[in-house]
């Protein structure tokens, strides 16, 4: 029989419903009638097939529809009906909230500030769980997409979770989610693509294989074979971090991420610079979030963009945090220039170049010298002037780099060497006085050496304080490295560097290893590719800018690897400055002072540094800066005048509402009765009695909330899917309720090189707890109910029941736990799950004398009226719900609305404004303007249908009846 049949015709299963196929439960979202029978489109509900889309054929698979009608109630021989409470309890922890309320992600392993529940309460207020978390430097985003993915988690919408990142914070983000929040991310770095792909099939997607990971950005842009697994892929929630990155349109990384978007259902953006001051470049983001928010991307309103995002500054949420941060302290050092570096200085002052400056003489036409022009030549000497302020080395580098260029057009084209001739000599020249700068006479690295010894007390040894050594240039690094190791007589153990050319293996370890406090590495050569994103604050408290950046947003992400949330020392921040005797030379010396100036007063006063050049790229800042230079202009004025608005009025159109003060955001307790601990003690209890030859070792500490537990080997399908660093030695799982001692050995991990956490967060989310409630579930048949009895219920019966109804997605939108009280005496009474925990668990245990045949009978004549009851309860939720949502309803389709006519009309303006004098539109823009129509329109009916079967209930609820209560 493959359905259910009536009178040997298939009878026909409806939208809504539970089925069981093939062993495992679906919900059924579409149906068709086909021959002889009909086809089903179905959503996984059960723990293998959840979220999981198919479509099977009554004539091929049998199709069981699951009615609350046909349960059959058992007695519970087990004392206290333990294994029944156990088994309600399991029930209970699975239902997924449907409110706007924080049920989870608040209770993982940190310090719970109000301003992190923010990005979460926004984005569960939506009709799609999709946020951009655009917070400042250092605030702790990673920590807040936690919460979110927890609490997506909780509702059943983070089953596959795919975060994309920077390849230096692949490492530290697969920690940070597994310590404190048990999120287990399969890390696909260059060694995990190659085991993955030895274990699977070459066929076979890895993305279908693991339902959570993490992978570099690089990676996916790089490999057009993930790229084309990707396409194949749905993901419930997906991770883009540092998404400024993805922002610019039509590049390969924004393609990417467009893909990526398009392909999930809850999307999380993270940065801190979310755009470069034009509002394209953010509407990029928030049509990633939201494809209908904005109409014109280069105008638009708060309101368009409102709760997609958030965003504040340190200064916005200091009360909550001023534990989690000190404030720093600065040190800015000046060093007087030996005789050597003035001499060199002066030279690069005075050099005047002929076709390095762009200026070629008017009597000279030779061939070749329109090759050797180029507007960055008349930036060669702030280049070189750069470089000089990062070291002689660097400067050397980049002098010799020219000179073989210009040796090799000479070489190439004879006829240039008059005009090339005289600036090849300049550039020896300047080489010759690079070179007779000697180590010693190198004032910046003899003061940094005297720092080290003098007043941090720096030997190498693990005594010595942390340090961090930033600086632009490679051969400043290298450099830095090579006189340490010689003049404090250490190795490269002591002395690391940190730049972007490096493997994504090689960075994870040296950001890892700096992050441990028995690690040899006291001083850490960092880029500018360590200023993104990295922690770097665990054991250190010390950064020297041995250059200084010219940019803000620069410096200002240098600052934040040690001054961020969790900071527990002063941060301790050092400006290297070499100082110029020459009047004309301390003009140009000018240019860093004023850097670190301005960015202490946004510090202080604005949040933002972006905000002062407005520029919103380090990129662009340099740039204007050096062309600023160049042609002459005050240090004073290349940052505007003193009483100029600094915010654009972009910059205050997504501050609108980020004035107000925090919110306290809604948190609720989930359905259940039993704490975390007392579930886990009693269910592996329980479990050990049903299966006496397992293996397994529990072993409770004196605490109350700490176990050790050796799991049975059935879990080994579980640990093929969690982090290989979070499975302990011989499988021995320390696991507590208390988050203190969870975040106290979060701490004391950071002591050895390699470790994670010995000791793990116990409560659901943790992937073995969930292991034990699927267990604890299936102790009883898909349609199998305990019967309890409580004498003190005299001649009532209690059923206990979850109703849900679902919206035509097949999502739930209204689920409740309630109780049907059936007496001999009155009316039916629904009961609310607050009312069955008081009137039911407030008298201690349950005493359990066994079953009784009649109490049986009686129960199964009463079962349909109880259900009759709960049907009726649940089309009221239904009208209610209906009345609530008919105003929102309204509202969002009014939206659209507006959003189709704008779009339309813009293309209209932009057909207009492309006719020609003969009233025709040449053939390729009216093609490209009409298939942006068609787009418009077909995005705008998809979205109408997706709102409306989101916001509409399907009137055929699903009931299940989880336990039935008796009196005698």
């Amino acid at each position: 029989m493959a359905v259910q049949q009536v009178d040997n015709q298939p009878k026909m299963i409806a939208p809504g419903a539970r089925v069981e196929i093939r062993g495992e439960e679906w919900i059924v979202k579409q149906v068709k009638s086909v021959k002889n029978g009909f086809s089903y489109k179905v959503v996984g509900v059960s723990e293998f097939v959840r979220n999981h889309e198919a479509i099977f054929m009554s004539t091929l698979d049998e199709v069981i529809e699951i009615r609350p009608e046909d349960t059959q109630f058992v007695f519970d021989e087990s004392p206290q009906y333990r294994k029944s409470r156990l088994y309600i309890e399991a029930l209970l922890r699975k239902t997924a909230p449907i409110d706007n309320h924080i049920y989870q992600g608040h209770k993982g392993a940190f310090n719970l500030a109000d301003y992190q529940l923010k990005p979460t309460h926004l984005a569960i207020s939506n009709l799609r769980p999709r946020v951009l978390i655009a917070d400042a430097v250092g605030l702790g985003k990673t920590i807040e997409a936690g919460i979110l993915l927890s609490e997506l988690i909780k509702r059943g919408r983070g089953d596959r979770i795919l975060v994309v990142t920077m390849k230096s914070m692949l490492g530290q983000f697969q920690q940070e989610m597994w310590a404190r929040f048990t999120i287990p991310l399969v890390r696909l770095d260059s060694v995990g693509i190659q085991k993955v792909r030895s274990k699977i099939p070459s066929n076979k997607n890895p993305f279908n294989y693991f339902n959570k990971v993490i992978i570099s950005v690089d990676t996916l842009k790089n490999d057009s074979q993930f790229r084309t697994y990707l396409e194949q892929c749905h993901w419930d929630a997906i991770v883009i971090d540092e998404c400024h990155n993805v922002a610019n349109a039509h590049t390969q990384r924004n393609r990417l991420a467009s893909l990526l978007a398009r392909t999930c259902d809850s999307l999380i953006l993270l940065s801190a610079t979310p755009h470069n001051g034009k509002p394209e470049s953010f509407a990029q983001l928030v049509n990633m979030l939201e494809p209908t928010a904005i109409a014109d991307e280069y105008n638009y309103t708060h309101e368009e963009i409102k709760g997609l995002f958030t965003r504040r500054f340190k200064k916005d949420i200091e009360k909550e945090v001023s534990a989690e941060f000190s404030d720093r302290e600065l040190h800015k050092q000046e060093m007087t220039a030996s005789l050597e570096e003035e001499r060199f200085l002066r030279y690069l002052h005075s050099l005047r170049f002929n076709t390095l400056d762009g200026k070629i003489p008017n009597q000279l036409s030779l061939p070749g010298l329109s090759q050797i022009r180029g507007t960055k030549d008349t930036l060669f000497k702030n280049t070189l002037f750069k470089a000089f302020l990062s070291s002689p080395a660097a400067c050397l580098h980049t002098v010799q780099q020219r000179i073989k260029r210009i040796e090799q057009r000479i070489q190439d084209d004879s006829a240039t060497e008059e005009v090339l001739g005289s600036d090849l000599k300049k550039l020896q020249e300047a080489e010759n006085l690079l070179l007779a700068i000697s180590d010693e006479a190198f004032s910046k690295y003899s003061y940094l050496k005297n720092l080290l010894k003098t007043e941090l007390k720096w030997t190498g040894k693990k005594s010595s304080p942390r340090v961090i050594v930033f600086s632009e240039r490679i051969q400043t690094l290298e450099y830095l490295s090579k006189k340490i190791q010689q003049d404090f007589d250490v190795d490269e153990k002591s002395v690391r560097v940190f730049h972007a050319g490096m493997s994504d293996i090689d960075q994870q370890e040296i950001v890892e290893d700096f992050g441990k406090e028995n690690s040899t590495v006291r001083i850490l050569l960092a880029s500018d590719v360590a200023s993104e994103g990295v922690n770097l604050h665990y054991f250190c408290n010390h950064l020297i800018h041995f250059d200084i950046p010219w940019s803000l947003i620069t410096l200002e992400q240098r600052n934040g690897r040690i001054d961020r949330y969790g900071q527990k020392q002063t941060p301790h921040i050092y400006y290297l400055l070499t100082k110029s005797s020459d009047s004309e030379i301390k003009g140009d010396l000018r240019i860093l002072e004023k850097l670190i100036e301005k960015e202490e007063e946004a510090y202080k006063n604005l949040g933002d540094t972006a905000t002062i050049l407005k520029l919103y790229s380090a990129d662009k800042e340099e740039e204007y800066i050096e062309q600023e230079l160049a042609e002459g202009t005050a240090v004073d004025h290349i940052f505007g005048a003193e009483n100029d608005d600094p915010f654009s009025a972009f910059d205050l159109l997504l501050q609108q509402g980020e004035e107000e003060s925090i919110e306290t955001y809604p948190q609720a307790a989930a359905y259940q009765w039993m704490d975390d601990y007392n579930f886990l003690i009693q269910s592996i209890a329980t479990l050990r009695e049903e299966n006496p030859l397992s293996k397994e070792v529990l072993e409770t500490l004196s605490d109350k909330q700490s176990v050790i537990w050796f799991p049975p080997e059935d879990v080994q399908q579980i640990l093929d899917f969690m982090p290989k660093e979070a499975i302990p030695k011989k499988k021995e799982f320390h696991l507590t309720t208390n988050r203190d001692e969870v975040q106290a050995a979060i701490v004391e991990a950071r002591k050895k090189q390699g470790q994670w956490p010995e000791k793990q967060l116990l409560w659901e989310q943790h992937p073995l707890f969930n292991w034990l409630l699927e267990r604890v579930i299936v102790q009883f048949d898909k349609n199998e109910a305990p019967l309890i009895t409580i004498s003190a219920l005299g001649d009532r019966m209690i059923f206990f029941m979850q109703g849900v109804l679902f919206n035509k997605r097949a999502q739930p939108v209204i689920s409740q736990w309630f109780g049907v009280e059936i007496s001999t005496s009155g009316e039916p009474v629904i009961h609310s799950f607050d009312e069955l925990k008081q009137l039911l668990f407030s008298r201690g245990e349950l005493h359990n004398p066994g079953g009784a045949e009649t109490e049986m009978e009686i129960v199964h004549q009463y079962k349909i009226a109880a259900l009759e009851e709960a049907r009726k309860h649940l089309q009221n939720l239904r009208e209610e719900r209906r009345g609530e949502l008919s105003s929102t309803l309204r509202k969002d389709l009014k939206a659209l609305r507006s959003w189709h006519d704008k779009k339309l009309e813009l293309l209209d303006e932009q057909e207009h404004q492309k006719r020609l004098s003969n009233g025709t539109v040449p053939k390729n823009i009216a093609t490209r303007i009409e298939f942006e129509r068609k787009s418009v329109e077909g995005l705008y009916k998809q979205r109408q249908e997706w709102i409306s079967k989101t916001m509409a209930t399907d009137n055929r609820p699903f009931l299940r009846i989880a336990a039935v209560f008796v009196g005698k």
